[in-house]
């Protein structure tokens, strides 16, 4: 078996099974709620500290106003305090459920590979399953205990972010958003090429792995017949593919949030200019 066999069904990308991650995060759905109410009590609390400041520097600093700063600057300091608190127990939580979640998922899959047949691993390198079962769960574990909880947050505090900033300004939010299509557009096109080059990514580990497995699971039969000059020419080709595959994923990993910085603060830049 050559390592080079691996199956084209392992390397077709397939629909996300929603039903089955149901499955295996429905046990602990009490920690979802808990973590959903403190993503959105984080959100809430987020805005207190800039309104604070906006009443501090309107109705206190530009009228040289000192009575009432000492109560809002520890009412700025209740909040942010309150707001990292919440952030504790949301990351502690969601790392908690995220693992419990894991551990389901990879004795699931591990029983799963117990029962395939023996055709399976006939037609598949042993390497490749190994990095399915080590490299990719580890993937869905950066999304469960980081992904899902980020992605949550984001979307509660742009809601809320959004009517505080229509509150305060309405003419001020409409120029904000300005720069929401412009967003949108870079966001989609970074997500199919981030996507392709990240399973490129993954595919390229599980080759990669597969010929270790093969070449250090049957040494006596590679050192016998004198075939360790071409295994090394092979796996350093595996490992040149794998090291593009990984570079590529990085670029786009790392071109992404300062191009969106640079966004935002074209976004501030917009908004100091309107609200002069």
């Amino acid at each position: 078996m050559s390592a080079t066999t691996t199956s084209s069904r392992a390397g077709q990308p397939a629909g996300v099974p929603w039903r089955q991650v149901a499955a295996i995060i429905w046990p602990w759905r009490g920690r979802l709620a808990l973590i959903a109410g403190s993503v959105l009590l984080a959100a809430v609390l987020e805005v207190v500290p800039p309104l604070i400041t906006q009443d501090l520097i309107d109705n206190h600093l530009t009228i040289g106003r000192r009575d009432g700063i000492l109560p809002l600057a520890l009412l700025f300091l209740g909040a942010t305090i309150a707001v990292q608190g919440v952030n504790f127990v949301t990351n502690y939580v969601t790392a908690g459920a995220s693992q419990a979640a894991l551990h389901r998922l990879r004795v699931r899959l591990f029983a799963h590979l117990q029962a395939l047949p023996l055709s399976y691993y006939d037609h598949t390198p042993l390497g490749d399953t190994i990095s399915r079962c080590t490299a990719d769960v580890e993937t869905v574990d950066t999304l469960f205990s980081t992904g899902v909880a980020r992605v949550m947050g984001d979307l509660v505090r742009l809601v809320t972010a959004g009517i505080a900033m229509v509150a305060v300004s309405l003419p001020l939010a409409l120029v904000a958003t300005l720069v929401a299509p412009p967003l949108v557009v870079l966001t989609r096109a970074f997500q199919a090429r981030a996507r392709a080059a990240e399973r490129d990514n993954r595919r390229a580990v599980g080759v990669l792995n597969a010929h270790l497995q093969e070449v250090f699971g049957g040494v006596e039969v590679v050192r016998a017949f004198s075939r360790a000059p071409a295994f090394v020419a092979r796996f350093r080709h595996a490992a040149a593919r794998a090291l593009a595959a990984h570079n590529r994923s990085t670029a786009y990993v790392s071109l992404y949030p300062p191009l969106t910085n640079t966004m935002a603060a074209v976004a501030v830049s917009i908004l100091l200019w309107a609200g002069a």
